[in-house]
């Protein structure tokens, strides 16, 4: 069951907090041992709180500068009985995606779920948006978003919803959405009734046999108010049950998770203890190749060095020689003199020469020893880099294992202590039963004493109070008749103008639509004068809408004629043929 409040700026302050419980309630209808169980399902799409978000989305839209504007509508769904705490959760969820889905995410200011009430049931609350005809922009209007369609609607969509995802009728459309949406006035009467008809007395055919056996004697009977109290603790016990099963599940399974991690982290090991002694090998291989080549090049490069030194001092005994022989001869000195320079010069060059290999040699050597120094270090940092990830490993290994063992022993105290839940929730079973038992014979005998002392001394009371208040209570009587009696004069005028309003409109109307005996009325309106007729309607239907008057807005939508009131206005000036006495050609 479904039904809609609409509500305006002034209103929604005190609607907000009944939503989230700001405020603590004074009904007896709350359970605050059970408002723990409440939540806000539209918490992670709308996270700002709720009066911050309603002014947010209303500074974002167009809205009327007017204090009776309905700023907020609200959505109260009940859950059907018959379901179990897992569907329960389930309908919830999907009311809010069918509502989303209806009217928008961006327009939702929150859908708390209330289960410390009556009957579980969800507030959607959302700000009514529109996107105006003429301009294309949203605007604010609760008129145009929940129409008489909408709710007509309302109930058979959302029990097609729900059997799509239920895969059968859950009992969305009862016996009094059949009678369509109820006024508040009607739902708190229906309230009443029910809490009349739960403190009446169970059938003994229908009383379980769990509480059917601490019923010692026969007279002793039992509420239905009772009963469903009963019935409500053994679905919390059920529901602590299957959540202490869903935990001793989650370990389980980490467990089972953590013997296989620890199987796998020692097969890492073992591959990384081959891997390390392949690297190690191959380092050590790579290393000795490196060795040889460095002690063969450096050979190489002593031979090379031994050669050019004999060169050298064979150059330079040929350069003596030739000095001794040419000083003998002074045309032959000059000669000699300059080939001596060249031969210096050319030794020189040989000599600079010389030192530039002798230098080339060396940094070819420098660089091979660096080679082999980086291509030994490169290895020995990555066999560093190993052993260190196989102690890494083992550590790991180490701390999955306690972890495995911690993790046993955690089971293990779990299933302890959901063996001493169970035994408890059985014992608290037991209690309440006992304790509700004895509680109704003890309210029973305790009621009947004190309505006998109650009546003697309420009817002495009120015997004092009469006839001390009489004066008082009689000139009350009389002013809230004489109110009582503007009010109803009040409501006829107030009925009688919206009324007139309607006549005037569907007169209005009968200009260019009526037809029969009304066609002698029509006028072949168009232009400005058709536009202002249709102004003439349009405004009417709004106001007696906005007044509350929905049967005359409906009328001013959908008929025409001229109503009794309006009819004397022509008949005076041209009164009907049949009042009218005999009159002659002669007087025509």
């Amino acid at each position: 069951m479904a039904h809609v409040e609409k509500y305006t700026a002034a209103a929604t302050g005190h609607m907000l907090a009944h939503y989230d419980r700001t405020h603590s309630s004074s009904t007896s209808l709350i359970d605050e041992s059970r408002t723990a169980l409440n939540h806000n399902l539209a918490g992670i799409d709308q996270p700002l709180p709720q009066l911050d978000f309603l002014h947010k989305r209303l500074s974002e839209i167009k809205v009327m500068k007017r204090a009776d504007v309905n700023v907020m509508c609200d959505w109260i769904v009940t859950a059907p009985k018959e379901l179990t705490p897992e569907e329960l959760l389930l309908f919830f969820n999907e009311t809010y995606k069918f509502l989303n889905a209806r009217y928008g995410k961006e327009n939702v200011i929150s859908a708390y779920v209330h289960m410390d009430e009556t009957t579980p049931h969800i507030h959607y609350a959302f700000v009514p948006v529109v996107i105006d005809k003429k301009k294309g922009i949203p605007k604010l209007s609760a008129k145009e978003r929940i129409t008489r369609k909408d709710l007509n609607t309302f109930h058979p969509d959302l029990t097609k919803h729900m059997r799509a995802v239920f895969g059968r009728d859950i009992g969305i459309q009862n016996d009094a959405t059949a009678l369509g949406n109820q006024t508040i006035k009607q739902l708190r009467q229906k309230t009443k009734n029910m809490e009349k008809f739960k403190a009446e007395p169970v059938p003994v055919t229908e009383i379980p046999p769990v509480v059917k056996k601490f019923l010692k004697e026969d007279k002793v009977i039992i509420s239905r108010k009772e009963l469903d109290r009963v019935n409500q603790a053994a679905e919390d016990a059920a529901i602590i049950m299957s959540n202490a099963e869903a935990v001793n599940a989650q370990l389980a399974e980490k467990a089972a998770k953590t013997d296989y991690n620890y199987k796998k982290s020692e097969e890492y090991i073992s591959k990384a203890e081959n891997q390390a002694q392949s690297i190690v090998s191959d380092a050590e291989n790579k290393a000795a190749e490196i060795s040889q080549e460095i002690a063969d090049d450096k050979a190489h490069r002593e031979k090379e060095k031994a050669e050019e030194q004999a060169q050298l001092a064979e150059r330079t005994n040929n350069a003596d020689i030739r000095e001794i022989m040419l000083s003998s001869r002074e045309e032959a000195a000059r000669q000699q003199e300059q080939k001596n320079r060249e031969a210096a010069e050319q030794n020189a060059r040989d000599a600079e020469y010389t030192k530039g290999w002798w230098r080339t040699c060396k940094k070819r050597e420098e660089e091979l020893d660096k080679c082999a120094e980086d291509q030994c270090g490169y290895y020995l940092k990555k066999i560093d880099n190993m052993n260190s990830y196989i102690d890494a490993l083992r550590s790991s290994g180490s701390e999955l294992s306690h972890e495995n063992m911690t993790l046993h022993k955690e089971l293990d105290r779990s299933h302890d202590q959901n063996k001493r839940l169970y035994a408890e929730i059985t014992d608290l079973k037991q209690q309440i039963s006992d304790t509700e038992a004895k509680h109704l014979l003890e309210i029973q005998h305790r009621e009947e004493i004190h309505k006998e002392h109650l009546k003697t001394e309420l009817e002495r009371k009120e015997e004092e109070i009469t006839e001390k208040f009489k004066p008082i209570i009689a000139e009350k009587d009389s002013k809230i008749r004489k109110s009582t009696g503007i009010i109803e004069n009040l409501k006829t005028a107030l009925d009688k103008a919206y009324s007139f309003v309607r006549d005037n409109c569907l007169a209005v109307a009968t200009l260019f639509c009526g037809r029969d005996d009304k066609a002698k009325y029509n006028a072949d309106l168009s232009g400005k004068p058709l536009k202002l007729a249709e102004a003439i309607l349009n405004l009417g239907s709004k106001v007696t809408a906005d007044a509350g008057f929905d049967n005359y807005s409906d009328d001013i939508d959908t008929k025409y004629g001229i109503y009794k009131s309006v009819q004397e206005e022509p008949d005076e000036i041209d009164p009907p043929v049949k009042y009218r006495p005999y009159i002659s050609e002669m007087e025509r």
